[in-house]
């Protein structure tokens, strides 16, 4: 499991499998709470994920909450091509982020598959504490994304409620 934020080291930096490889990233802990990649201003960090699939499974009864959390100002933030699986709650949760107007979030061309026998709130599920800072989630891009299996459209990108949302998130 990997942590990003500024306290541990600098956090522009990237993560990619060599050209040709396929990694399954699973988690290192049998704690459903802690996700497989969790991001704290974690400005510039990208993960180019062509080959890389997250999976969320921890034994045969249980599956990680979230496989990422994003939380915090992370302008320029890069989020790529990736597979994501096997998730109780939310394959990636936004909390209290932001990018900044040029350098917004960027969640692009995931592929999120979900079976018949699991039933999380979404895909992708954007949530904030309204005293923490920022208050709100603003900047933040989420494009060309799959959402595979049994989700319905409704619950591949939800929000708490439209105060969780600031400007510029599309």
């Amino acid at each position: 499991n990997v942590v990003i934020e500024p306290a541990r080291g600098r956090t522009e930096v990237t993560i990619q499998t060599a050209p040709g490889k396929e990694v399954l990233w699973r988690s290192a802990k049998s704690d459903p709470d802690t996700p497989l990649l969790k991001t704290y201003k974690a400005a510039g960090f990208k993960l180019k994920g062509m080959g890389i699939i997250l999976d969320g499974t921890l034994d045969g009864k249980r599956q990680l909450n979230e496989l990422i959390m994003i939380t915090g100002d992370s302008p320029g933030l890069l989020i790529d091509d990736l597979q994501l699986k096997s998730f109780a709650r939310s394959a990636i949760l936004v909390m209290n982020s932001t990018g900044a107007p040029d350098q917004p979030i960027r969640l692009h061309r995931m592929t999120v598959t979900i079976e018949k026998t699991e039933k999380p709130r979404a895909a992708f599920y954007l949530d904030a504490i309204p005293k923490m800072t920022p208050p709100a989630n603003e900047n933040i891009h989420i494009t060309e994304c799959e959402f595979r299996g049994s989700i319905d459209a409704k619950d591949a990108i939800r929000f708490k409620d439209k105060s969780v949302l600031g400007n510029n998130v599309t």
